[in-house]
């Protein structure tokens, strides 16, 4: 994957975080540091948003 796609992915997390400020939804800080850690690796977007569903499902899963 090239630096601008990833840079781009970087990108779109923040202006998802950024509009859903606007809107009241904060994700809070520590995830949205993982998100834009992960759109750092150089995995598919698809593998990219499989972990982080996953990751949102394992935050709310019942124990």
């Amino acid at each position: 994957m090239s630096p601008q796609l990833i840079e781009q992915r970087q990108q779109t997390i923040l202006e998802v975080h950024a509009s859903n400020l606007i809107e009241n939804r904060d994700m809070g800080s520590e995830y949205l540091n993982e998100l834009l850690e992960l759109a750092k690796q150089n995995i598919s977007n698809e593998e990219f948003e499989r972990i982080a569903l996953a990751r949102i499902f394992q935050r709310y899963q019942v124990p």
